[in-house]
């Protein structure tokens, strides 16, 4: 178990590490958002230092804002790549909760009584939930719904308590009363709501990017880390690899930290073998 636990390490450092920095910036953005270059943090427009719209590369002089470079409209990359975690991290986490809540509120009343009716009928209606239709129905709810940054959560939200319902039901149930059987089940939810929130991260950078370029003009200028590399194709065709590496690196390192840390905990069995 020792070696297991160590293997996870560097992803908790990892997890640890931005989800400090989301903290941090959180709390600089409400008393000190000057410090970060903007006036408010969703208008990534706001982190422009440069006349041009053409990207600067990374350069030392000048101060910590232009560590990264800039990308297009002249954001700085590095403070606009720190601030996105106030939006992205705030609609993961929140997306993740609500997901988990729905599930568990409705599958937890047959795992606690051991109806093996109510876990029947819920099995069913959960295996309904993966079909094309309920898909469809998401889609077209987070169409209807997505000026709205609650919207994004809902949405999200809905589309994901499915995992959950199937991760609940299918968990062995011990002898206990409510208070331990709810412990034990959060237990055994603990892997997966790692995982989830880097998978749901990803998920919320490409809501917020199709978002922006499907006309969607209240989600235009947010701070997400999908819209300050939104051209980076063309740029890195044209030998600017600032502008696509730095913020893919960003978000692919706490995606896969995420993974990394749920799929360790699950190795490593500190919460029991099913």
């Amino acid at each position: 178990m020792q070696r297991n636990i160590r293997n996870w390490n560097l992803e908790l450092i990892v997890f640890l590490a931005v989800f400090l920095l989301y903290i941090i910036f959180y709390i600089l953005d409400e008393l000190y958002p000057y410090y970060l270059g903007v006036k408010s943090i969703y208008s990534l427009i706001e982190f422009s230092y440069n006349k041009t719209l053409f990207p600067s590369p990374p350069k030392f002089s000048d101060g910590w804002h232009y560590y990264f470079g800039t990308s297009i409209f002249g954001i700085n990359l590095l403070p606009a790549m720190l601030a996105t975690l106030k939006l992205d991290l705030t609609l993961t986490f929140s997306s993740v909760f609500l997901a988990l809540l729905i599930g568990f509120i409705i599958s937890f009343p047959g795992y606690y009584l051991r109806n093996r009716i109510y876990s029947k009928i819920i099995g069913l209606f959960n295996l309904s939930l993966f079909s094309m239709p309920y898909m469809v129905f998401i889609l077209i709810l987070m169409y209807i719904i997505r000026p709205s940054i609650y919207g994004i959560i809902i949405g999200a939200g809905i589309s994901w308590f499915p995992f959950y319902i199937r991760r609940l039901i299918n968990l062995k149930r011990p002898d206990g009363n409510l208070i331990y059987l709810i412990k034990y089940v959060f237990k055994k939810l603990i892997p997966y709501i790692f995982s989830d929130i880097g998978t749901m991260y990803a998920i919320i950078n490409l809501i917020l990017f199709f978002g922006i370029y499907t006309g969607n003009f209240l989600l235009v200028n947010l701070g997400t880390l999908m819209y300050i590399n939104g051209n980076g194709i063309t740029y890195l065709s044209i030998g600017m690899w600032w502008v696509e590496m730095f913020p893919v690196i960003f978000l692919s390192l706490f995606v896969l930290s995420a993974h990394g840390l749920g799929y360790g905990i699950r190795r490593s069995g500190i919460y029991g073998k099913e």
